[in-house]
């Protein structure tokens, strides 16, 4: 295996691509910022774009959740962001999907004894370009799939985030279960929680398929004694990210006067990362966020206090009912 190969852990990450769009920038500094199933490639894509380049390169060790979570960049430096495709357009962004090697056939036949007859496919962005080739694997084993289109945060057919599912739910009224072919349980979760249909997860790379129906059922119940204990709060922290893709405002506001009116105090807070030594001065109950939901699903447990999206507010002050329980998406 190639030294290039070997240290690029299986994904593209369009070296000389990347080599000449920032000469061609006039950029003096470079800021590389990685998500975290990618940062252990970050030393060798670091050295050969500093090799290359001759330019000052350094990495970002701050949280990134998406291509919405761009970190600060002064001026002179250009932003190289690798992992995911691009939300909004940035002409000093340049943007690297790190698409996988991999192939995904042995992926989808280590799901075959876990599949119904009538299925939905769903991916990241990093397996996408190679999700077409599993339909006729697919078919040969009696199965019929169906990738649904891109839109709206997505670019590709299949794609899906963490916070838009869109692609599955343009499909769900059609198929009986999802695959989700792709590293972790976040994203076949979201399609869980969004479609309301079963999903099944396989990892390309470990060939393990499951079943998400129990990660779902748990992750149901947490969520369930967080909404109970909210219920009783008295003062409440609505975040409002200042994160270009994450910036809801209308959702906020709309958060305020639902607490408003339930007879709650509030107050607004402007954030560009939250975590516990922003928030714990406040004398807070209970923080609503209307950023990236994975702060409410991922990291409720470092705040000390509940930590909702706004459907789940909702549930708790009764302005929603349980069974329409479903995940924050950003459209």
């Amino acid at each position: 295996m190639s030294e290039e190969r070997e240290c690029s852990q299986g994904f593209d990450f369009e070296i000389p691509r990347v080599v000449d769009e920032i000469k061609k920038s006039g950029a003096r500094k470079v800021m590389l910022q990685f998500p975290e199933g990618l940062r252990r490639s970050a030393l060798w894509v670091s050295r050969e774009i500093a090799k290359q380049t001759g330019l000052d390169v350094r990495v970002s060790g701050d949280s990134c959740f998406g291509s919405c979570d761009l970190c600060f960049v002064d001026d002179g430096t250009i932003l190289v962001h690798f992992g995911h495709a691009p939300v909004d357009d940035d002409e000093n962004t340049i943007y690297v999907e790190a698409r996988s090697y991999c192939a995904l056939l042995p992926a989808a036949e280590a799901a075959l004894p876990l599949l119904k007859k009538n299925i939905g496919l769903v991916t990241t962005v990093q397996h996408a370009h190679r999700l077409h080739e599993v339909l006729p694997f697919l078919r040969e084993k009696g199965i019929t799939a169906l990738i649904g289109d891109g839109g709206g945060r997505t670019k590709y057919p299949g794609q899906v985030l963490g916070c838009n599912a869109s692609a599955a739910r343009k499909i769900a009224s059609k198929v009986e279960q999802f695959l989700y072919i792709g590293g972790g349980m976040f994203h076949p979760l979201a399609v869980r929680l969004s479609v309301g249909k079963p999903v099944i997860a396989v990892d390309p790379f470990a060939l393990e398929a499951q079943d998400v129906e129990p990660v779902a059922d748990r992750f149901l119940r947490r969520r369930h004694g967080a909404i109970e204990r909210t219920s009783a709060a008295k003062r409440f922290g609505v975040l409002l990210c200042t994160k270009s893709g994450q910036r809801r405002e209308a959702e906020a506001k709309r958060m305020m006067r639902l607490l408003e009116d339930k007879k709650r105090d509030a107050i607004l807070l402007e954030v560009d990362e939250a975590s516990p030594g922003h928030i714990a001065g406040f004398g807070l109950d209970a923080i609503v966020s209307t950023a990236c939901p994975r702060l409410a699903i991922d990291e409720d447990g470092m705040f000390g206090m509940p930590v909702l999206t706004p459907a789940e507010l909702e549930i708790a002050l009764s302005a929603r009912k349980w069974d329409d329980y479903e995940l924050d998406q950003m459209d």
